[in-house]
């Protein structure tokens, strides 16, 4: 899904049959519907995870959505713009409104999780701050309890201190938290292009979001 999104933001030769497949962008819809997931901090590992990719999808589904509303304008006879006037216009069943009540709030953040961490990891290893474990931002983070602190480099580094294991269990946790925040501000950030950053074609290509 990323990689259609990121092809069709700037693959121009694939354009042409992307605009023509009517089941695609009726798909890229339904994914869209996910931005509106509503997190909840008691779900388990898996479920949260789960929730992280699913925002994730949704914020590239968006993307494209966004892109091609842009561009209605001059493709107003494109199967992608039927469809997306078809559901946003005629059958007004895909609620942005009601998904953007979601959309636009992040949830779950435990700062204090954080606080505490870094405040005791200090404490118990005074040369080792525990930002200096995060992981390389050029390198590609996976959701889940490995996101962005890297436990492999503490392990080696501190592994043989007992205190060690109580640790990773709390930077486990500060993973999963830090999942699924950075997953919903992606989410935000892609439905904000939709509706601001369309604004001004909304009504001049027959869309309307109200």
């Amino acid at each position: 899904m990323e990689f259609l999104s990121k092809a069709h933001n700037s693959w121009a030769s694939i354009l042409s049959t992307v605009r023509q497949d009517k089941a695609l962008w009726a798909k890229l819809l339904i994914l869209l519907a996910w931005s509106g997931i509503i997190v909840d901090t008691s779900d388990s590992p898996q479920h949260t995870i789960q929730t992280c990719w699913r925002l994730h999808t949704a914020a590239a589904a968006v993307d494209a959505i966004a892109v091609e509303i842009f561009h209605a304008g001059n493709i107003a006879q494109a199967a992608s713009i039927e469809v997306l006037r078809d559901h946003f216009i005629v059958k007004k069943d895909v609620k942005l409104q009601d998904i953007a009540s979601e959309a636009f709030r992040i949830r779950g953040y435990r700062d204090s999780l954080f606080f505490h961490l870094r405040r005791n990891f200090q404490n118990k290893f005074p040369t080792a701050d525990i930002l200096r474990f995060q992981r390389i931002a050029s390198r590609e983070r996976q959701f889940g309890e490995e996101y962005f602190f890297d436990l492999r480099v503490g392990r080696a580094v501190l592994g043989d201190d007992p205190a060690w294991e109580g640790f990773e269990k709390e930077i486990r946790l500060a993973n999963l938290n830090m999942s699924v925040v950075d997953a919903q501000l992606v989410s935000l950030k892609s439905c904000d292009l939709l509706t601001l950053g369309t604004v001004g074609v909304l009504a001049t290509s027959g869309f309307s979001v109200g």
